[in-house]
């Protein structure tokens, strides 16, 4: 959900916000799911409007996916920085100890001692699985960019579409990849592929801004359609009863993500958002890592936003859209003074190991 390996010579602000964006369509998803208020909602108004919602941020993975290949892909062949991975599992450290000490001091019943022992070990005990199945991709990029540097771009445009329409139509449908509706290592690595392909064939820059607006737009109509129908063919040929919709694997979310994608990557933000963008991009993985800490997820998160199925559509909608504007805004505050925070730390070691630069 994050770079943090080789970084491109120049930053692409658009895509710096567009990680934002995903963080923020996430909290939503999370809101309307885990949250209870899909489930409970019962009326037509309630139904559609969660639905749309739910639809509409369902790519937000995806994008998160995509832009790791896509800043992450490099024409050179480049070392494998294990420093910025030290540093990615040191912030995943840092809030789930962060946080179960809040716990242990707030909720003493909700957490235990020994969680404080495990916060060291986020990959043993599955703390985040973004995290987890990102840990595997990361020591393949550079066999993975060495692959798609071998291969010229009509090539890869090929690999594009059969990831796109036929790797994902099969995983949907009969669920041939065993990429558990997107929650594993296959499936990122596929997204990875997809960022990178974007970023080496330039494919972007021959698609108008306004036709991958429409493209969205389009695709999350179909998507809403079929989610609200619930026809025969909305359903994978396995023993499930989820609409293939409700999978990051759809075929239409992934789409949806190479647009925007698209769609940002070609975007030259003002001075204001370039602003924001400095601010906020560092923290789009604490917005995830925070809202997701199991004590934040079953305390706070899990069936909290049922009761909000009963309010008009209208009202539900203001609620779901603040509450996630809110929690992603305090998130990225936090995530600042955490940097502020490692680098004085960062500072004091510095000296300590050199006194005569104190």
């Amino acid at each position: 959900m994050l770079h943090i390996s080789s970084t491109p010579p120049r930053r692409n602000i658009g895509i710096d916000l567009l990680r934002v964006v995903a963080a923020f369509y996430a909290i939503i998803l999370h809101i309307l799911g885990v949250g209870g208020l899909q489930v409970a909602a019962s009326g037509a108004g309630q139904t559609l409007l969660c639905n749309a919602l739910s639809m509409w941020c369902y790519c937000a993975v995806n994008i998160f996916g995509i832009i790791t290949g896509f800043v992450s892909y490099t024409e050179e062949a480049r070392p494998l920085k294990l420093k910025s991975y030290l540093r990615l599992w040191g912030e995943v450290v840092f809030y789930n100890l962060l946080l179960t000490v809040l716990t242990l001091w707030l909720h003493p019943g909700r957490a235990r001692l020994s969680s404080l022992l495990f916060s060291f070990f986020p990959l043993l005990s599955n703390k985040h699985w973004y995290f987890t199945v990102y840990t595997g991709v990361f020591f393949f990029i550079p066999f993975l960019n060495a692959a798609v540097r071998s291969c010229e771009n009509r090539k890869l445009l090929v690999l594009l579409a059969l990831i796109i329409f036929g790797f994902t139509t099969l995983e949907s449908y009969l669920g041939l990849f065993v990429c558990n509706g997107g929650y594993s290592f296959t499936w990122l690595m596929m997204l990875y592929i997809v960022g990178a392909i974007l970023r080496k064939s330039d494919l972007g820059s021959r698609i108008r801004p306004t036709a991958a607006f429409l493209g969205i737009l389009g695709l999350f109509l179909i998507a809403l359609v079929m989610r609200s129908l619930g026809a025969w063919w909305c359903y994978p040929l396995r023993s499930e009863s989820a609409p293939v919709t409700d999978s990051y694997v759809f075929p239409g979310h992934l789409l949806i993500a190479v647009l925007y994608t698209v769609l940002f990557a070609q975007w030259q933000p003002g001075r204001l958002f370039r602003k924001f963008a400095a601010f906020a991009a560092p923290g789009a993985f604490a917005v995830y890592l925070i809202h997701t800490q199991r004590y934040i997820w079953y305390g706070y998160m899990l069936d909290h936003f049922a009761p909000w199925a009963s309010l008009s559509p209208l009202e539900i909608g203001v609620r779901v859209v603040l509450t996630a504007v809110v929690f992603t805004l305090v998130s990225l505050v936090i995530d600042w003074l955490r940097r502020q925070l490692f680098r004085c730390l960062e500072k004091v070691g510095k000296r300590s190991c050199n006194p005569a630069q104190g």
